[in-house]
């Protein structure tokens, strides 16, 4: 479906549209500025043909309320929502985000480092950890979700996007699923099978997260490449991994630690009630056994402490838009605070609070 070109028109009479920044399967992503403020926006809209239908309408306005009910410096900001009569569409404001997604950054670089990704996916199991504790389960977490920008200061920062497949959970820690939408590769096998949602399948998603960031591509790549269609590719991935991850790294040449097949094998265990219930410690785990100090963002201190933090001045510099200046790798500041309760974590206590 061709984009919609909404250039120059005014939005719900005080977001002046921009260029268009990023496509989906069901709507796009534009620049905007608030028409008084003049502050840079993002503004998430839908192709006109699904903006007539009330199912994705609905789904649409589902996204805003639970983007907004979750709250987290690691979530991307929703500024405002409505609905404009003029173009007969809901829309969602967030804060303009200045850098690249970790898809695009694993196209342009190829794989992260055991410190990068302790970091980044640091940055994904806090706020997954905020998600799940509004009893929200984001339902699509990947590559292409996970924006590499910086704070106002230049510290580097990674923020989950897109809530258009989340639901709101029931008593039970379930949320009710009769349509998949995520992205196969990404997906838990009862998410596949259209069964019903759970943290877990943020915790199953994660793990595939970590795999693609170690080796540069995603565990189940063969079997994309294979299958001749979509609905074959989910018929194959319902039945889950069967090969140990370094198995799988060293056919592309990559050398995983031991551990990490036993780490991987638990978070994406077929039955979700085997995965670990806590990305917060899923991680530290993962940190421990790749040999680096816990991720800033889950870091167990009682006070607010500058650390150090490894940092390409290129992915820097490209987030604040400015020129790439030839210089080494320098050492970024950035802080941390403690979690509200202060709870300290290690990764040897993470190993006990799995299921």
């Amino acid at each position: 479906m061709e984009p919609a070109d909404y250039t120059g028109r005014l939005l719900g009479g005080r977001y002046v549209i921009g260029a268009l920044l990023g496509v989906g399967g069901f709507g796009g992503v534009y620049a905007g500025q608030h028409s008084v403020t003049e502050r840079d926006v993002a503004i998430k809209l839908l192709w006109p043909d699904f903006a007539q239908a009330p199912d994705f309408r609905k789904r649409f306005v589902r996204e805003c309320r639970l983007a907004a009910r979750v709250g987290s410096e690691y979530v991307v900001d929703v500024l405002d929502a409505g609905f404009d009569e003029h173009l007969g569409q809901p829309f969602l404001v967030m804060e303009r985000l200045r850098g690249e997604n970790l898809g695009e950054r694993l196209i342009r670089k190829g794989r992260f480092s055991a410190e990068q990704t302790s970091f980044y996916l640091g940055c994904a199991a806090a706020a997954l950890e905020r998600t799940h504790q509004k009893h929200v389960v984001h339902g699509d977490l990947k590559p292409g979700n996970l924006f590499l920008t910086t704070r106002p200061g230049g510290t580097p920062i990674v923020k989950v996007l897109d809530f258009g497949v989340a639901k709101l959970v029931g008593p039970t820690g379930l949320a009710n699923s009769s349509h998949s939408m995520g992205t196969p590769l990404f997906m838990a096998p009862e998410q596949l099978r259209g069964g019903a949602s759970s943290a877990a399948a943020d915790i199953y998603a994660l793990g595939q997260v970590a795999y693609s960031m170690l080796v540069g591509g995603e565990y189940f790549r063969a079997e994309q490449q294979a299958c001749g269609s979509v609905v074959e590719l989910v018929e194959r991935l319902q039945g889950g991994v069967r090969e140990k991850a370094g198995t799988r790294a060293a056919l592309r040449g990559v050398e995983l630690p031991q551990a990490f097949d036993d780490w991987f094998a638990g978070m994406t265990a077929l039955d979700p009630g085997l995965r670990p219930s806590d990305s917060r410690c899923a991680i530290l785990e993962l940190a421990e056994l790749l040999g680096v100090d816990p991720p800033r963002p889950l870091a167990p201190l009682r006070t607010e402490a500058a650390l150090a933090v490894s940092w390409d001045e290129e992915e820097r510099s490209q987030s604040r838009g400015e020129p790439v200046q030839p210089i080494s790798e320098e050492t970024a500041r950035v802080t941390v605070e403690l979690p509200d309760d202060g709870t300290a974590l290690s990764p040897a206590n993470a190993r006990r609070t799995r299921q």
